[in-house]
């Protein structure tokens, strides 16, 4: 049985998220509201913050990445002449990103003081759903890994397919009746009846075989080691991808090797190169539809240089990017 947010639901009222005062990268500002909101034009991508991180078993701090990205971001000023959205050039790829794609920033979901992660999961559905109403795609900006869950959730009966790429499963016990955490989030979401299928890639390390033999969830993801990836390249990943689904792309930071971006809670050798996680992100947004994805597990106290952030930042670049040029995007 799936972690239900109803009750989450039923008290809001007024509004969804607070202005984060430093819009990513100077871009238009779209708060949302319970009811009655309305974007002044269509934007094709909207960023949402949550800064949440309830969910990390050890290590808190994710909390404070939107607001980190947001910073970092300000040195890619959001260019929007006559109208039209000119981009930006990314010189290491020799690329001209995201021409006439129009953005905004709708800030970040708040709450109380003493809400309960139910009631804050439900704040982050109606942020999400409120979002694609306006047909525009979700980019969400946690946090910890805990957030994707009422991401996935606020697809409701809609069928969804899911592309976890992350170093690690989040597959462990899943206690009933509790919220997900960072660590068995993926076991939460693989029981949502509108899940039809899960791709994990880059997965690496040495496991409990305990969190993998429980029930017959685990049998059902389709998986990619980061070995595997090395050794069958794009192809493998790429023969995986359903031309029938829309995908939710979730991204854990942890998944680019510690000396390239050691700026998280949960860092594991042999990981991937930035460069290697942008290829595989591009190939992905060339091949499946993309209704929404997620950046997650950036810990700015452990992030010295913000490379971390500004490796995240670029790899939502060009996945967003390629999945405007492959129509994919929506």
């Amino acid at each position: 049985m799936s972690y239900s947010l109803e009750e989450g639901l039923e008290y809001m009222e007024g509004d969804l998220t607070i202005s984060s005062q430093m819009p990513l990268c100077g871009m238009p500002e779209q708060l949302l509201k319970v009811v009655d909101h309305k974007f002044d034009r269509k934007y094709d991508i909207s960023f949402l913050g949550v800064p949440y991180d309830y969910g990390s078993i050890r290590i808190q701090g994710s909390a404070t990445a939107p607001d980190k990205l947001r910073e970092i971001s300000q040195r890619y000023q959001y260019d929007d002449q006559d109208n039209k959205t000119l981009g930006w050039f990314d010189l290491d790829s020799d690329t001209h990103l995201l021409e006439g794609v129009r953005m905004c920033d709708c800030g970040n979901v708040w709450w109380l003081p003493g809400e309960s992660p139910k009631q804050i999961f439900g704040r982050i559905e109606k942020s999400v759903a409120a979002i694609k109403s306006e047909g525009s795609l979700p980019v969400i900006m946690g946090g910890d890994h805990s957030i994707t869950y009422p991401c996935i959730h606020s697809y409701g009966k809609t069928a969804i397919g899911v592309i976890w790429i992350d170093a690690h499963a989040d597959f462990k016990y899943l206690p009933k009746d509790t919220a997900p955490n960072h660590a068995n989030v993926l076991r939460a979401i693989s029981k949502l009846p509108n899940v039809k299928e899960i791709i994990w890639i880059g997965g690496r390390g040495i496991v409990s075989y305990s969190n993998f033999k429980e029930g017959d969830e685990f049998r059902t993801i389709k998986m990619i080691s980061q070995k595997r990836l090395i050794s069958e390249g794009m192809k493998g990943v790429e023969a995986l991808i359903s031309n029938d689904l829309h995908y939710h792309i979730s991204i854990d930071v942890d998944v680019i090797d510690p000396n390239y971006a050691p700026g998280t809670g949960t860092p594991l050798i042999n990981g991937m190169k930035p460069d290697e996680l942008i290829s595989t992100l591009k190939t992905i947004a060339s091949k499946c539809k993309l209704a929404s994805c997620d950046i997650v597990e950036i810990n700015p106290a452990f992030d010295d240089t913000d490379r971390t952030a500004q490796h995240a930042l670029r790899a939502a670049f060009h996945l967003l990017d390629e999945a405007s040029h492959s129509a994919h995007l929506g």
